[in-house]
Parts: structure tokens; sequence; C-alpha cells
């Protein structure tokens, strides 16, 4: 009998990369929405640093430390505010790139079990014809029958 041989074998090939790719996509997506939220925590950081200044200069300051204190509230509230839209970007870039990992995992699935089904007829096959084989010979005329010793003659 021929050896076995996967009729799809270019199609897992195909699927096992796809899933691969998307897998690599996944990982950039949160790697990315990762450094957003890095990004964010070091902007509120900032917001809590000017309050505290804020908070050490109440007893009175200087009126332009105040007008750049108030400067500098207005550009990291604007970097905060640019921080959590791309943190809420990069989420549904990580939502959308998982449903992209599922959907290439349940695709490669697909043909895995074709080729395991594929394989198990063949095996059956492989079985049948090894029974089949064994079989002609028990039942050739003149063979030994396994189960009688080999001096039955005398």
């Amino acid at each position: 009998m021929k050896p076995f041989k996967f009729t799809l074998e270019a199609v897992r090939t195909l699927r096992n990369r796809q899933e691969k790719n998307a897998l690599e996509q996944y990982g950039k997506a949160v790697q990315a929405r990762e450094q957003a939220l890095a990004f964010l925590w070091k902007t509120r950081e900032e917001m809590e640093k000017i309050f505290q200044e804020r908070l050490d200069l109440s007893d009175g300051a200087p009126a332009s430390t105040l007008a750049h204190l108030e400067k500098w509230t207005g550009e990291v509230a604007a970097r905060e505010k640019e921080c959590l839209q791309n943190v809420q970007l990069a989420s549904l870039r990580v939502e959308t790139t998982w449903q992209d990992l599922m959907l290439a995992r349940q695709e490669r699935e697909i043909v895995e079990k074709y080729l395991d089904r594929q394989r198990e007829r063949y095996d059956r096959a492989l079985d049948r014809e090894e029974q089949k084989t064994l079989d002609e010979l028990a039942s050739r005329q003149g063979a030994l029958n396994p189960l009688t010793p080999a001096f039955a003659w005398n």
C-alpha cells in the first residue's frame, strides 16, 4: 500500500502560517496597548505632581508661577485625553486581533480534524489490507497451521 499522504498539506501549511501571523499581530497589539497604558500612567503621575505643587503654593505664589502651572496643567490634561484615546484604540485593536486569532485557529483546527479523519481512514484501510494478507496466508493449501506444532507430521 502507498504511504500516507495528506491531500490538503498545502492548505494545512497555509492555515498554520495564518495562525502564526495572527498570533504575532495579537502580540503586537497587546504590546501597543501596554505601551499606551504606560504613557497614560506617566501622564497621570505628572498631573499628580502638578496638583502637589499647587497644594504647596496654596499659601501664596507669584502670578507668573501660577500662570506657568496653569499652562502646564492644560498641556498635561490634553496629553492625558490623547493617551486615553490611544488606550481605547489599542484596546479595540487587541479585541479585533484576538478575534482574528480565534478565527485563524478555528480554520487550522478544521484542517487538522480533516487530517485526523483522513489518517484514520488510511489506518483502517491498512489494517484491512494486512488482515486480508494474513487471511490469504492462512487459507493457502499446504500451508502450516500456525496452531499446530511443526513436528505434527510424526
